[in-house]
């Protein structure tokens, strides 16, 4: 459940600040708050897959990797490609409800019974209209995720390129994410949707309708959102590429066996010599 507190709990406090604070700024600050502790993760898991020696040459690109992903460097980068972004009724009654019902949710007290929600579902099946009503509110939030999820992946992989121009890079990049796309995407949609389903537990379908039809609303800035996290990683990726490997660490050669002295050696006593 670690993903959860990671994916869920950063983004959501974001969408749920109260309506006179909520901005385009505060969610896209809490969307980057994630990117330290979610590199940290997916980087580990890159450099076990590396040879030592190659871990010790990506280490310059680790560092410029770590001075890039604080959580306000990405912020600015990201805000600085969202450009003439879909206006967002921020102040809209059902943004009140839902920040309600999501930071209730998000309280201490409820950690275990929304881990208890979470498994629940990878084994049970809401009903058919409750689980559409649900997914038209999680898909915008899930696809701004996965942006960013995208973009932390592709940086591990391009962390021991060499040799590739910008176009090169992506495709390379883009093929292997291609092959684990899917795996993530499941992973953070059974998170997302059982935080809303459990946010959302205690009110019927009517209700959960209108607030359903009032995502809509938002659903133009989320696309514009996840184009601006693709454009800001784009840009860091072709970036992290030009800093240079670290060359190889040389073997140490193997000493040579020490010799006697010059000189012609005493002669060895014989054997049963008085």
């Amino acid at each position: 459940m670690r993903a959860i507190k990671l994916v869920i709990c950063h983004f959501i406090l974001v969408i749920s600040f109260d309506s006179l604070a909520a901005s385009q700024r505060t969610v896209i600050e809490d969307l980057s708050a994630q990117v330290s502790p979610l590199w940290q993760d997916i980087h580990s898991a890159c450099l076990l897959a590396m040879q030592p020696q190659m871990q010790y040459r990506v280490s310059e690109r680790l560092q410029f990797a770590k001075q890039n992903f604080t959580a306000s460097r990405v912020a600015d980068g990201i805000l600085a490609n969202l450009n003439n972004p879909p206006a967002v009724p921020w102040q809209a009654k059902s943004w009140g409800i839902r920040k309600r019902l999501e930071a209730s949710a998000l309280e201490t007290n409820q950690r275990d019974k929304l881990r208890e929600y979470y498994f629940k579902l990878q084994t049970q099946t809401p009903t058919e209209t409750r689980l559409e009503l649900v997914n038209m509110i999680v898909d915008p939030i899930l696809r701004v995720n996965l942006a960013l999820h995208e973009g932390l992946w592709k940086s591990c992989y391009s962390l021991n390129l060499t040799g590739l121009d910008n176009e090169q890079l992506q495709l390379s990049i883009d093929q292997r994410w291609q092959a684990q796309k899917q795996e993530v995407r499941k992973a953070l949609y059974n998170e997302l949707s059982a935080f809303y389903f459990f946010a959302f537990r205690q009110i019927d379908n009517t209700q959960l309708n209108i607030l359903a039809k009032d995502s809509a609303a938002y659903r133009a800035w989320f696309e514009a959102a996840s184009t601006a996290v693709n454009q800001y990683f784009t840009r860091l990726h072709a970036s992290l590429l030009a800093v240079a490997l670290l060359e190889p660490t040389k073997p140490r050669a193997d000493e040579p066996f020490l010799e006697g002295p010059l000189g012609n050696p005493a002669p060895s006593p014989k054997l049963l010599e008085p």
